[in-house]
């Protein structure tokens, strides 16, 4: 007579593992040649408070092999912001893994170091792209806590979180939340996060006193939604984020017997940092300060929503994928293009924002589109001294021999072709026929046409103004060649260009110092025309 068995239960499903370290690393090295890829560094740099000397240090180290002037000490800054960048992503990207598995995990670091405002920030140094990879490290530490039931996990992640604060001291609010979720979650067995902190605290709290305590004028929705400094602007794929954030608050409509109930105190924590992260920047301001693309000091919150990126997906689909690829192409338009161009020419004489806060027109975005330029850069060597080789690239346009400025935008007239790609650069503006120089860097730029360079030509320049106004020659790979005139009163310079013997096709007319200067025209002629047959009838 037979027995009747019962199949044995299955055992419980293994929560998903880390990534690895090999897996990991690709993440951090991928983003980082991609934030290096172009090579200049781009946006005011702040090199204050403790990322200073975290500055320095690289500087020092760097000066052991290269000679560092003061481009080369700014290529260093920008390549030790895109390490922390990189390094945020490969963080992010083992959290999101070990809450997600490897498949939905793969693309949320880069997400972050490529679609984020934290990609602007790893142009150029200041402690924010730092503060965000502590920030990065804090949250996989409070993910592996949860997930594998450790106190001292969550403990630890004091340390980064302190060290956060010493590099950005705006982020005391998102700090102080999630100090206090980790108390909150593991009651005394947490106590250990505030000794673990106290680093951080200690190096942090000469730089919060010495931060401004002012509030800020500007409209907290304008840190948001604004078109020229808004975060949800500039980085769309935060939206994935929080709408993934929001659907980890709620219960799961079905789940198998093996799976625990999900907890809610990590996407809460997140949320509320978050949260406060943002209220504080906009309570005290600096957000909007600088030459920078899109809101400054807001990276540090990203982690805390794109670790909810694969349940945004879930939630929005095919609309989370446009969000994701519009906020990459965003961030690649910045990195190749912004110059600060938009910002010498749209903020007001304080430095505010003013009447382009809410202007879509007008936004940096829309600006550099219009634009259409290219600012393309590679490091080079020369002897040990540590340069930036660069080449602005914008469309040929109208070819021409002279340029006057009684239409806007100008364009080249003339029966010859020996200007083509015309630009203007820094605060370079058209008034009333003529183009202002203001402040030094200020001018155009145009390229000579290859079947001009065996021709010996003349470079003439009239205005009027005082300062010193330069012709710089050069192109990609080549160190620019400056040949500078000082001005007075009315002036028409005249200087000699031959290809062969010059610095470049790419020629500029730049004020270098002193100003104003108002330049009537600009030809490239041989020397025996006269400027009278130049003009189209």
């Amino acid at each position: 007579m037979g027995v009747r068995s019962h199949a044995a239960a299955p055992l419980p499903r293994a929560r998903p593992a880390g990534p690895g370290l090999g897996a990991t690393l690709v993440v951090v090295l991928v983003a980082l040649v991609l934030l290096l890829a172009n090579g200049r560094p781009v946006g005011t740099p702040d090199a204050s408070g403790a990322a200073g000397w975290l500055l320095r240090g690289a500087v020092a180290l760097g000066g052991l092999a290269f000679q560092l002037d003061a481009a080369g000490e700014a290529l260093v800054g920008k390549a030790l912001a895109a390490l922390f960048a990189a390094l945020a992503a490969g963080a992010l990207f083992a959290a999101v893994v070990r809450r997600h598995g490897l498949g939905e995990g793969r693309w949320a670091g880069l997400l972050l170091a490529l679609g984020t405002t934290l990609a602007a920030a790893a142009q150029a140094w200041s402690g924010e792209a730092a503060a965000t990879c502590a920030v990065a490290v804090a949250v996989l530490l409070l993910v592996r806590s949860e997930e594998e039931d450790a106190p001292v996990l969550a403990a630890l992640a004091g340390l980064p979180l302190g060290l956060a604060v010493a590099l950005q001291p705006s982020t005391v609010a998102l700090v102080l939340t999630l100090l206090g979720a980790v108390l909150w979650r593991w009651r005394r067995r947490g106590l250990p996060v505030l000794a673990w902190s106290i680093p951080g605290a200690l190096v942090a709290v000469p730089f919060l006193a010495a931060s401004p305590t002012a509030l800020s004028s500007a409209s907290p929705a304008a840190l948001l939604l604004s078109p020229a400094k808004g975060a949800l602007v500039f980085a769309p794929v935060a939206l994935v984020g929080l709408a993934g954030l929001l659907r980890a608050l709620r219960a799961p409509a079905r789940r198998l017997w093996d799976q625990p109930q999900p907890g809610r105190l990590l996407p809460i924590a997140c949320g509320l940092a978050a949260l406060a992260h943002l209220a504080w920047l906009a309570a005290t301001g600096g957000w909007a300060a600088g030459d920078f693309w899109g809101p400054r000091w807001v990276a540090p919150a990203w982690p805390l929503l794109l670790l909810f990126v694969p349940e945004g997906f879930t939630v929005l689909k095919v609309g989370a994928s446009l969000l994701a690829v519009v906020s990459v192409a965003i961030q690649a338009l910045g990195a190749v293009s912004y110059d600060g161009r938009w910002d010498r020419l749209h903020r007001g004489s304080g430095g505010g924002l003013d009447a382009a806060t809410w202007d879509v027109q007008r936004s940096p975005i829309a600006f550099q589109v219009r634009e259409r330029t290219a600012h393309l850069a590679v490091p080079a060597l020369e002897g040990r001294r540590l340069v930036t080789r660069g080449r602005v690239v914008a469309p040929s346009g109208t070819s021409g021999s002279y340029v006057s400025f009684g239409k806007t935008p100008p364009a080249p007239a003339g029966v010859d072709r020996t200007i083509s790609a015309l630009r203007l650069e820094g605060g370079a503006r058209v008034v009333a026929g003529r183009l202002e120089l203001d402040a030094a860097g200020d001018g155009l730029g145009f390229r000579v046409p290859e079947g001009s360079h065996p021709r010996r030509l003349e470079v003439r320049i009239a205005g009027r103004g005082q300062g010193t106004l330069g012709l710089g020659e050069g192109d990609f790979g080549k160190e620019t060649r400056w040949r500078d005139r000082a001005v007075s009163g009315s002036f028409r310079l005249r200087l000699p260009y031959h290809f062969p013997e010059s610095g470049g096709a790419d020629l500029r007319v730049s004020l270098r110092s002193g100003g104003p200067i108002g330049i009537d025209s600009v030809a490239l002629v041989p020397p025996s025309d006269p400027e009278n047959v130049l003009r189209l009838p």
